[in-house]
Order: structure tokens, then C-alpha cells, then sequence
């Protein structure tokens, strides 16, 4: 995606693997990843914490196929060992409230 022509035009040459690079994408993709009339707005208010029912409350805002396509074309098929950096992705399971920790230490050790 950040080699894409427009996109060099629009931004010059930015580096994969990097917040600027995850910044474009986030511009580029927005719509698609976040669809404003994807919004669910019949069970109430986006965020409204007196309605549970609410989106963004115990349901997600957005649907994730969007997201899923979005991050399949960013990433492709790309995983954590992957990375020339440290990461930490933290997740929650909405089912059983537990947060898990994705870890990637991206420091090599052969020196």
C-alpha cells in the first residue's frame, strides 16, 4: 500500500513497519475500515452507556469486515515474527472479560 504510485504522490516515501506508515494507511482506509453508514443506530446512540444495547457499548461500533479486508490488503500475510521491531498487542476476549497479550521481540540476538 505504501508503495502504491498515489499513494508516494500524496506522501513521498515513507517506510513500512512505522507509526508515519500506519498513520497513511489510517487516512487512506478510514472510510473503508470505519463505513459511516455502517453505523448500527437503531439500538440507540452510539456510546450510550444508559442503553447497553447501544453500539460501542457491548457490541462493536463498526462490523469487522471492513477492518478485515483493510488490514488483509496493509498486511497481506504478515505475522508478528515478521516485524524488525518490539510489539505488544494487547487484546480483550468480550466473552469472558480476560485481557491476552500478543508479544513480539523484534530485537535480534545474533550478534
Amino acid at each position: 500500500m505504501l508503495d502504491d504510485p498515489d499513494v508516494v504522490e500524496r506522501y513521498g516515501f515513507i517506510p513500512t513497519g512505522g507509526a508515519e506508515g500506519l498513520s497513511v494507511f489510517v487516512r487512506e482506509y478510514a472510510t473503508v475500515i470505519y463505513p459511516p453508514e455502517a453505523v448500527k443506530t437503531t439500538a440507540g446512540e452510539t456510546g450510550d452507556l444508559t442503553n447497553p444495547n447501544a453500539p460501542g457499548v457491548l457490541s462493536p461500533v463498526y462490523p469487522n469486515e471492513g477492518l478485515e479486508e483493510t488490514l488483509l490488503a496493509f498486511l497481506g500475510d504478515a505475522t508478528l515474527a515478521d516485524l524488525d521491531t518490539s510489539a505488544i498487542i494487547s487484546t480483550i476476549d468480550l466473552i469472558t472479560g480476560y485481557t491476552t497479550l500478543f508479544v513480539q521481540e523484534g530485537v535480534s540476538h545474533d550478534c
